[in-house]
């Protein structure tokens, strides 16, 4: 009999690599309409929903990487950055980056943490007349 613990993680392993599933098909359709909000937040539902259970389970790494991806996300949402070529290949690097993990988690070994340059890319530390 599996302890609670193990059945916890392996539903997440499972939820996880079903909405990275859809993810992709997600990305292709917000892609071909940056503007397209119920699109734009489906994807945001995605990451934020393996954000709570990688919360839950300790993942830091893949928080942060769903973190990172929420702000440019928010940024798009509330209009102060619109989606644009770099803002999709930085959510999709995102979504290579989180399967890796999710593998990584699968093979018993803790997830390696994403490159702090695609965490900063992604959370746009915007700049308003010079001051952060």
């Amino acid at each position: 009999m599996s302890s609670p613990a193990t059945d916890i993680r392996a539903d997440f392993l499972v939820e996880v690599g079903e909405i990275l599933d859809q993810l992709g098909g997600q990305m292709v359709a917000l892609e071909r309409a940056p503007a397209d909000r119920d699109s734009l937040n489906a994807v945001f539902r995605g990451f934020h929903t393996i954000k709570g259970g990688a919360g839950f389970l300790d993942f830091v790494a893949m928080v942060a990487v769903c973190h990172a991806v929420e702000d440019r996300l928010n940024a798009a949402r509330d209009g102060s950055a619109p989606l644009d070529a770099a803002a999709f290949d930085g959510v999709q690097q995102g979504i290579d980056l989180l399967v890796d993990m999710l593998q990584a988690i699968s093979a018993g070994l803790d997830p390696e943490p994403a490159p702090q340059a695609l965490l900063d890319a992604l959370t746009l530390r915007q700049r308003l007349g010079g001051i952060e």
